[in-house]
């Protein structure tokens, strides 16, 4: 049941991800999207438990509550110079233009990913990449997925090379965030590396309101409006198995 339940969501993750290339981004491919430039913020983040949350809520909820999170998350990257690389399982792999906008993204994504039954942990880099086709490839991405994945149950991640930029770029939006250190182990490399868990005592992006809107919060950026209701469906027939 687990292999089968982790099959369907890679199988639906790829089709989706070629789907929305086709349809949404008018095929552009990521060599068309990047021009000159190699260098770029690249964002992984990865559902918490989502086997366990698969298996509780079978495979028609499971499915209804991960097209939602989908969803959510193209809502976000459309506010952004963004570049949706694919879906890996039920994870999203994005490169963005600079790293105030990935940062934006994943902030937002957290603090709603299209269902309240879903945490995500998430991990931001930047740096440069190959590109091959329309996919990255090189120690940049492993890196960024081991920034996300190691030893991080359910939280932002960010490398010290993102640190220094967003630091530099001193967005106001971002004043009260609080980046504790952290050394730790990243399978494959030889040396402690340093990343940064970024905690959020006040999200810039909160649902939450009190009150009427004051001077600070009217320049909050807004949570996206309702998901597009075409990606609450799965396509019936695929033209191909690619």
């Amino acid at each position: 049941m687990c292999l089968l339940i982790v099959t369907q969501g890679v199988a639906l993750g790829y089709y989706i991800s070629r789907r929305w290339r086709e349809d949404i981004m008018k095929g552009q491919t990521l060599q068309e999207w990047q021009g000159k430039s190699r260098i770029f913020a690249l964002v992984f983040t990865d559902i918490v438990g989502s086997t366990a949350l698969a298996n509780e809520l079978r495979d028609e909820k499971w499915i209804e509550v991960l097209l939602k999170h989908f969803s959510q998350a193209r809502s976000l990257m459309e506010k952004y110079d963004h570049h949706e690389i694919k879906i890996i399982g039920d994870s999203f792999m994005v490169v963005f233009r600079d790293v105030l906008a990935a940062l934006d993204f994943t902030l937002a994504f957290r603090e709603y990913t299209g269902d309240d039954r879903i945490r995500i942990r998430a991990g931001i880099h930047v740096g440069s990449a190959r590109i091959i086709g329309d996919d990255i490839y090189g120690i940049m991405v492993n890196y960024t997925k081991r920034v996300e994945s190691t030893q991080n149950d359910s939280g932002l991640r960010i490398s010290d090379v993102a640190k220094t930029h967003i630091e530099n770029e001193g967005a106001e939006r971002h004043s009260r965030l609080r980046l504790d250190r952290l050394t730790l182990e990243f399978k494959g490399f030889l040396e402690p590396q340093t990343v940064w868990s970024v905690v959020a005592p006040i999200n810039p992006f909160s649902r939450v309101r009190l009150g009427p809107p004051t001077n600070s919060v009217s320049r909050v950026p807004e949570m996206p409006a309702k998901i597009p209701p075409r990606f609450l469906t799965v396509p019936q027939e695929p033209k191909d198995h690619e």
